[in-house]
């Protein structure tokens, strides 16, 4: 799931109503569209709705969900057509096409007692950066936030997802906080970690399938072509995410995300990232 801040406090409207449909829009969801603003929501297209207890609201560009009171979410609507895609349709050698399952550790990690990451609007995310933590895979999510808050004196974890070596997905942070993991690329760059030690060895196949998931999800997502997709070291002056990124296992990385983006349904098509 991929959440947004949570809503402003800045006094808005309980309510409004948008003349051309009749449809309202109130409460976090209103507040969020005020914050974002119609070209990143554009209009509303239903009412409120209830999706299997969790209100739900659709706009042209976007769907929101309240998943605990007063919390806006993006739906993840890619992930949903991933977890319907026809296995068939995937060719021998890439992943099956389900959602990857991603384990929620936000508010859970270290952080830093004074300071705080800034924040940023979804759409100002322009690169899916690659990384690999430098250590021992059991070297977790909780190890990673403690070494970044305690050794680095960060507000937090840099990183927004970490996959270990079986392929488990954290969410680490909101893809809207603005973390330090790629230097001067940071206002634009959302960072995912493979764990382990990848200087001169390849990601175990599950760590490898289960970041592909991840990433053509939030391609899908965030509007983004495989071309966003982009090793620490390429855009910054480091070894990250190991020697034999470029030229082995990026290649088989964007293979898999391309095929996935080739099967989406007509309409959305993945952007260039700009």
């Amino acid at each position: 799931m991929f959440e947004a801040s949570p809503a402003p406090e800045a006094e808005t409207p309980a309510e409004r109503v948008f003349p051309d449909t009749g449809i309202r829009l109130g409460g976090p969801f209103l507040a969020f569209y005020e914050h974002y603003g119609p070209a990143l929501c554009g209009p509303p297209l239903t009412e409120r709705l209830d999706e299997a207890g969790v209100p739900t609201q659709y706009f042209r560009h976007l769907a929101l969900q309240e998943p605990t009171p007063g919390r806006v979410a993006l739906k993840p609507l890619g992930a949903a057509w991933l977890a319907e895609h026809a296995p068939g349709d995937v060719e021998p050698g890439g992943f099956e096409g389900r959602a990857v399952e991603r384990i929620d550790l936000r508010g859970r990690l270290p952080v830093h007692p004074e300071r705080i990451y800034a924040r940023r609007p979804l759409v100002d995310i322009r690169y899916l950066v690659v990384h690999h933590s430098g250590a021992a895979p059991s070297f977790g999510p909780e190890a990673i936030a403690a070494q970044h808050v305690e050794g680095n004196g960060w507000p937090g974890i840099a990183y927004h997802y970490v996959i270990d070596a079986s392929g488990r997905v954290f969410q680490t942070q909101d893809l809207t906080v603005l973390s330090y993991h790629a230097a001067q690329f940071n206002p634009v760059a959302a960072g995912i970690a493979l764990a382990g030690d990848l200087s001169t060895a390849l990601p175990p196949e599950p760590q490898r399938l289960a970041a592909a998931q991840l990433l053509t999800e939030l391609c899908l997502d965030l509007g983004l072509a495989p071309d966003a997709v982009r090793g620490h070291g390429e855009l910054v002056g480091t070894g990250c995410p190991g020697a034999r990124f470029l030229g082995e296992w990026k290649p088989r990385l964007l293979s898999d995300i391309e095929r996935q983006l080739r099967h989406q349904p007509a309409g959305q098509s993945a952007a260039g990232s700009v």
